[in-house]
């Protein structure tokens, strides 16, 4: 499941369910790409169409920023992103 932040499609993920889709990721034939975005990406995807399809046509996008999870409980308070994943984990 996603969670839409102005426009851009977060999934909402625990850290565990992320490792276990990128093993998934690792064992398949086919190429794969992961986004982690954080508020300031949002906010640029807002203004550039290209750049926010390119995020939600990844078969992965993490939320990199406490931003984005206040923001997903400020939207919708039983349907938010889990925790940060940040890119270095």
């Amino acid at each position: 499941m996603k969670i839409d932040i102005l426009g851009a499609k977060i999934d909402k993920n625990t850290l565990s369910e992320t490792l276990h889709n990128i093993e998934g990721f690792l064992n398949s034939d086919k190429p794969h790409y992961i986004v982690t975005v954080n508020p300031e990406i949002v906010l640029a995807a807002q203004k550039d169409a290209e750049f926010k399809d390119m995020i939600n046509k990844a078969d992965l996008v993490v939320p990199d920023g406490a931003g984005l999870l206040f923001a997903s409980r400020w939207l919708d308070r039983k349907n938010f992103l889990p925790e940060r994943i940040t890119g270095v984990d």
